[in-house]
């Protein structure tokens, strides 16, 4: 499960990094769901895997909302500025006044994008971690690239 949990979140906060339209939570939602509906899929066959999908993709959207909801606006723009500024691996921190959910967000490596939508494209990995409130901690690793308009959009 702790696998489910890492990239899942991973998943969610890699997407929130987009600014979009749609709420934090409810892109945790989907996201979530789509992501436990894909995993619950691999298990069993026939009916026990149509319940396993059923399963995962309810679990997901639990889960994803629950992280979605955490991460605000200025918890977005705090991302988006740790992956302008830092050195790679040096991490910035902070607290959601709002929610109490801690992050730690460090850059791992920086290069150029060479295929795609992400070609000559400057890009970054990097780790978040997300104390929850209940205590829940997730570590995820994302990556992301700077866009035409200085932002950072999370890619695959």
């Amino acid at each position: 499960m702790l696998k489910l949990n890492r990239s899942l979140v991973g998943g969610i906060l890699a997407a929130l990094f987009v600014t979009s339209c749609a709420t934090q939570q409810d892109t945790g939602t989907l996201v979530g769901a789509g992501a436990g509906a894909l995993l619950g899929s691999q298990f069993g066959s026939g009916s026990s895997q149509v319940l396993a999908t059923a399963v995962g993709a309810a679990a997901g959207a639990f889960i994803g909302n629950q992280v979605g909801a955490s991460m605000d606006k200025t918890d977005q723009l705090e991302a988006q500025q740790v992956l302008e500024s830092n050195r790679v691996n040096q991490t910035t921190t902070w607290v959601n006044p709002d929610t109490q959910t801690q992050y730690a967000v460090t850059p791992t490596k920086t290069y150029t994008g060479t295929q795609g939508k992400t070609k000559g494209q400057v890009c970054r990995d990097f780790t978040t971690q997300a104390m929850m409130a209940g205590g829940e901690k997730q570590t995820i690793y994302g990556r992301a690239c700077r866009q035409s308009d200085g932002t950072w959009q999370a890619v695959n």
